[in-house]
């Protein structure tokens, strides 16, 4: 050791009085802080909320427009392997237990069939807009989030249904269908 300078093997004493008292005097968070906290974070959540339920709609909506485009796929090919005859129903090609996002039947309805629809009785004629049918061969729908539906897709029940028109040169919701 070098004579006249002094060494600390240990922390001063003062040193561990001062960082008992720093613990000491640590309370926490005061009641008005948490309260704004609290308040900011609900604020946050009400305003994230409907931007949520927005983003949801959409994706259910894009979910039943691939599903329709799914069944409509097997439509085809049964009637590739049926010499151009269409299912009578979804059963026949095994999709008559097929929901739609909203857990409702999608509306499969061949024009050889007689109306009222087997699946919906509110279905009464072809798919329409203005009494000018949507399709030539088949409607196929979802009566989308509220679950009704009626033949005219102009009709305030029937603008979320999610509709296959222009013998399926078309799917979406009727009310970007409408003129």
């Amino acid at each position: 050791m070098t004579p006249g300078i002094s060494y600390k093997t240990s922390a001063p004493e003062e040193a561990v009085g001062e960082t008992r008292q720093w613990i000491a005097n640590q309370h926490g968070f005061t009641f008005v802080e948490l309260l704004v906290t609290c308040a900011i974070l609900a604020i946050l959540a009400f305003m994230t909320f409907p931007a949520y339920t927005k983003i949801r709609t959409r994706v259910q909506t894009v979910r039943a427009m691939e599903e329709i485009r799914g069944i409509e796929k097997n439509i085809s090919a049964f009637t590739v392997d049926n010499n151009a005859s269409l299912p009578p129903n979804l059963a026949a090609i095994r999709m008559d237990g097929m929901r739609d996002p909203w857990a409702n039947p999608y509306i499969y309805h061949p024009f050889f069939v007689a109306y009222p629809d087997a699946t919906d009785a509110n279905v009464t004629e072809p798919l329409n807009l203005a009494g000018r049918s949507l399709n030539e061969d088949y409607d196929l729908f979802s009566k989308g989030p509220d679950g009704q539906t009626t033949s005219g897709i102009d009709d305030t029940v029937s603008t979320d249904n999610i509709v296959r028109t222009s013998d399926g040169g078309w799917v979406g919701q009727a009310s970007d269908f409408l003129p």
